[in-house]
């Protein structure tokens, strides 16, 4: 868990620092919302169950 904080941390950095230079800023609070809050936790609900049923698939092709 720890890996994967620090990594969507490094990258939500870069990713701000880029679009600062761009000039894109959220400008509205539903958009804020949606980039600073909703998104990395669907993200996240969405790798894990991702890799929870790729890693339950391996696991019953292994031991069948």
């Amino acid at each position: 868990m720890v890996v994967y904080l620090e990594h969507m941390n490094r990258y939500s950095s870069e990713i701000a620092e880029l679009l600062a230079k761009k000039g894109r800023t959220s400008k509205s609070l539903p958009s804020f919302l949606w980039n600073a809050v909703l998104n990395p936790w669907a993200t996240f609900v969405y790798n894990y169950f991702s890799a929870s049923a790729f890693w339950m698939a391996a696991k019953g092709c292994c031991c069948t």
